[in-house]
Formats: structure tokens, C-alpha cells, sequence
């Protein structure tokens, strides 16, 4: 998995990749993925944010229009995550830089 950080024009200021282990589902490595993102993105002291993610499970459990109880952690940390940055946002499919 990994995270591409780009500014408003789509050029890239920053990446990583890594690699996973030990998460039972697709929906818990995207959680996990997007939290390394969150956290990345609040160390390299960016403030406003866009996060894009390609899977709707997630999307909509985040967006409240879905519980899933096995996600319940990880959407905890994202959330306590979000207050870390000024302006915060998450989308579906595509991570940008304001």
C-alpha cells in the first residue's frame, strides 16, 4: 500500500509505500493505509488536506452512512486524527494537497 501527496496543479510533493501484514480484510488494510497517510501528511506539517481512497465501504463508513463494527478502531483513530488539520476532507477514489 502506499500514499502519494500532490499540490492543487497534480504534481507530487512527496510518497511511500509499505507493506501490511495481519489485516483480515480489504476495508481493515484501507483503514490502516489511510491512517499512515493522516499521519504522514500531519508530519510533513501539511494543514489542509484531501484524502482519496477507492474503496466505498470504507467511504461510506466514514461518511456515516454505514456502521461496521469490525472497522470500529480504525475509524476511531481516523476521526481523532481529523482534529490534527485545519481543513480536512475524504473523497472517494484518488490523497491531494490544497
Amino acid at each position: 500500500m502506499g500514499w502519494i501527496i500532490r499540490n492543487k496543479y497534480g504534481i507530487v510533493l512527496d510518497c511511500e509505500m509499505g507493506r501490511f501484514e495481519g489485516r483480515s480484510t480489504v476495508e481493515e488494510g484501507e483503514c490502516t493505509a489511510l491512517i499512515w497517510a493522516i499521519q504522514a501528511a500531519y508530519s510533513l506539517g501539511y494543514k489542509k488536506v484531501i484524502f482519496e481512497g477507492d474503496n466505498i465501504q470504507v467511504t461510506r463508513c466514514l461518511q456515516a452512512a454505514s456502521i461496521n463494527l469490525r472497522l470500529e478502531n480504525y475509524l476511531i483513530t481516523i476521526s481523532a486524527w481529523k482534529s490534527h488539520f485545519h481543513n480536512i476532507r475524504g473523497l472517494q477514489i484518488p490523497v491531494h494537497i490544497c
